[in-house]
């Protein structure tokens, strides 16, 4: 059985010691560490299968799952790898989301590793448009570990970013969520994000974005690619 090394994203609080969005600098990870894997097959609507294969001999399926099951699942992700299973978890998601999964190849530099991203929407509301994601790191050389994480927005171009502390040690992972806060003019929206080194060989644990939710930042929203969170914080005076 799989041992998975879950770290929820929701409840956080930005905290004076973290890094404010002011002056800082989000850019899109290079190629040299990531790779977008081609998709193969696309459901249609809640029906059907999603795949992608990479040229490392690793092919990743969102299913529907038939019937009811007992836990409440209603898809599964199936990780292949040379043709033999790899790794597989069940997910309690929208079935019309089948087709809306974002798969990486992540090149690790310290340890010089392969490791497998996968992002699959869980949820999306009306109105907002706020969305829920499930991120998934596994190890290719370690079946036995999958750590995962929940972010409010994912972009293989928003949500993988340069370390801006140290670039040369690769990329990281921004996680974001929506939070309420109580400010003076009472009580307002705030999207908040944080740095993640899914490899564990960076302390990112004080790093905080955070910026209000106005007018400025819905127009910023709409008229960026869904779900972008990078380009959020990287203007400068964005809180």
């Amino acid at each position: 059985m799989n041992r998975i090394n879950v770290r929820w994203g929701f409840g956080l609080l930005a905290i004076s010691c973290g890094v404010s969005a002011s002056g800082a600098t989000l850019s899109p990870c290079r190629s040299e560490f990531i790779e977008s894997i081609p998709k193969i097959t696309e459901a249609s609507g809640t029906n059907g299968e999603t795949c992608f294969r990479s040229r490392l001999g690793v092919t990743v399926c969102r299913v529907k799952l038939d019937g009811n099951p007992e836990d409440g699942t209603t898809s599964e992700v199936i990780v292949s790898k040379d043709g033999a299973e790899f790794a597989r978890w069940r997910e309690d998601a929208d079935p019309h989301q089948l087709r809306q999964i974002e798969v990486l190849s992540w090149k690790a530099k310290r340890p010089p590793k392969n490791r497998l991203l996968i992002a699959t929407l869980q949820s999306e509301s009306q109105g907002m448009g706020v969305q829920s994601w499930l991120v998934s790191v596994l190890d290719l050389d370690r079946p036995d570990t999958r750590r995962v994480w929940r972010t409010a927005e994912f972009s293989a171009t928003g949500s993988v970013v340069t370390s801006p502390f140290k670039p040369s040690r690769g990329c990281v992972l921004l996680q974001t969520e929506w939070t309420t806060r109580n400010t003076r003019s009472g009580d307002r929206l705030f999207l908040q994000g944080r740095l993640i080194d899914p490899f564990q060989s960076l302390d990112l644990s004080a790093t905080v974005f955070s910026r209000r939710f106005d007018k400025s930042f819905e127009a910023l929203r709409l008229s960026e690619p869904w779900g972008r969170p990078a380009v959020y914080f990287k203007l400068p005076g964005a809180n």
